[in-house]
């Protein structure tokens, strides 16, 4: 199984609005979509999509839906929320086992520390992941609960949206 970890593009600023409802700006919903056409340009698809119910996350989510033009729904995963608790996610990601590829779109630090407790088996490892940033692991086939998995490649933002313009130009 591969986890495509998608943090949420740019939003408004805090104190604008309640937490739940910052929408992405502009900008972030125009990142966001280059980020999706670099994924496109990988020629990735995704079997389920789960999105934290926060509205940047779910925006960034639909963006990259619509982009990869996804089949289904997207997934509203509490457990992607601020604050993950990934013995809670585990729960939850074990339903789609038979999945080959998940993108769960969240924020940070959440996306750092699940990063770094696939890897590692702690939440401690230092590793800056930007707005519309991604990146790609790989479970073992006994990962749940403490397997560790394999980090497979990580994109900044930068080089997603290199991948998205010339995507567009093809």
């Amino acid at each position: 199984m591969n986890l495509y970890l998608f943090r949420h593009g740019i939003a408004e600023e805090r104190g604008q609005k309640a937490d739940f409802d910052r929408r992405l700006t502009q900008e972030g919903r125009a990142r966001t979509r280059k980020v999706a056409m670099g994924m496109k340009r990988l020629q990735l698809a995704f079997d389920v999509i789960l999105s934290s119910p926060l509205l940047r996350a779910w925006e960034t989510a639909e963006i990259a839906a619509e982009v990869l033009e996804h089949p289904d729904p997207i997934v509203r995963c509490d457990e992607l929320a601020c604050g993950v608790d990934v013995a809670k996610l585990f729960k939850v990601l074990e339903k789609y086992r038979a999945a080959q590829h998940i993108l769960l779109v969240g924020h940070e630090p959440d996306m750092s520390e699940m990063l770094s407790y696939f890897i590692s088996g702690d939440t401690d490892a230092a590793i800056n992941f930007k707005k519309a940033g991604w990146r790609v692991y790989s479970l073992n086939e006994g990962w749940l609960p403490n397997a560790a998995a394999e980090l497979q490649w990580l994109l900044t933002p930068g080089q997603a949206c290199a991948l998205g313009r010339s995507q567009a130009k093809g």
